[in-house]
C-alpha cells in the first residue's frame, strides 16, 4: 500500500539519520532500547538496509548496543527474531539472554572512558515476564567491577501506563545501576527521579504522536548528560 510505502521511505531516512548524527558528534556507541522492526518478519529490504547501516557505524568504530522490544521477538523463549539474526551476520552487541529466567548471570559489556570503565547490560522485552517485576532479574550486587553501570531495557516504569492490563510494570532498578536507557513508551521521558529517559521515537508512527518530537537522544557519559537532537518527519 502507500501508506506502508512510506512507512518504509521513512524507516531508511531514519537510519542514515542515525548514521550521520553518529558520525557527526563522534559517538563511541549507538543504543537501540527495542522495537527496531514492526514485527518478527520484517522485509529483506529494511533488513538488508539495517544490516549495512550497523555495519557502516562499526567501519567508523562505533559500537552498536541492542535489545529486542515486544515487537521485534517472538512470543516463544528461545525464538530467534530478526535482531539475533542481525547479532549472527554483524558485530552487533545484542544485551539480552533468556537465559536470565533461569538464573544465568546478566550480559554486559564494558567500555573505557574518561578514566572510568563503564558497563552496559540489558533486559530486553521476555514474554514470560507478565505479572512479574522485570526488574528482579537484576542480581542486587552489580554484575562487573565497573565504575558506573547502565541498564538498557524495554518496559513501563512505575508511573507510566501500561498498553495491557497484564503488561509487566518495571520498579525501581537496584541501587548500582546509575542510569537506565528505556524503549518502549513512545514518548521522551525523564524516569526514576532522572536516574533514566524515555529515547522516544525516531519517526512517528501513528496518530497517537502527531504532536511529538522525535529524533536521537545524545547521552554524554559518565555524567549522564542529554540533548535531544530532533528531525523532521513526514506529516499526517
Amino acid at each position: 500500500s502507500d501508506r506502508r510505502n512510506e512507512r518504509r521511505k521513512e524507516y531508511l531516512r531514519v537510519l542514515n539519520e542515525l548514521l550521520e548524527k553518529a558520525k557527526e558528534e563522534r559517538a563511541k556507541a549507538v543504543v537501540l532500547p527495542g522495537d527496531l522492526f514492526d514485527g518478527v518478519a520484517p522485509t529483506y529490504p529494511i533488513l538488508i538496509e539495517f544490516g549495512k547501516t550497523v555495519k557502516e557505524l562499526q567501519r567508523k568504530g562505533i559500537d552498536v548496543l541492542a535489545i529486542p522490544g515486544n515487537h521485534d521477538r517472538y512470543r516463544e523463549e528461545g525464538k530467534k527474531g530478526p535482531l539475533d539474526l542481525m547479532a549472527e551476520v554483524t558485530q552487533m552487541k545484542l544485551l539480552h539472554s533468556d537465559s536470565v529466567l533461569r538464573g544465568d548471570k546478566t550480559p554486559y559489556i564494558h567500555y573505557q572512558e574518561e578514566n572510568k570503565m563503564l558497563a552496559f547490560c540489558g533486559i530486553g522485552f521476555l514474554p514470560m515476564m507478565a505479572g512479574r517485576d522485570p526488574m528482579e532479574l537484576l542480581p542486587s550486587t552489580p554484575p562487573s567491577g565497573a565504575d558506573k553501570h547502565y541498564l538498557i531495557t524495554h518496559y513501563a516504569f512505575t508511573g507510566f501506563s501500561p498498553y495491557a492490563p497484564n503488561e509487566p510494570i518495571a520498579r525501581h532498578p537496584p541501587s548500582w545501576v546509575d542510569f537506565v536507557i528505556a524503549g518502549h513508551i513512545h514518548k521522551r521521558a525523564f524516569i526514576l527521579g532522572k536516574r533514566g529517559i524515555y529515547t522516544g521515537l525516531a519517526e512517528r508512527i501513528g496518530f497517537g504522536e502527531e504532536n511529538e518530537k522525535v529524533g536521537f537522544a545524545l547521552i554524554d557519559l559518565p555524567e549522564g548528560s542529554i540533548n535531544y537532537i530532533d528531525r523532521e518527519t513526514r506529516p499526517f
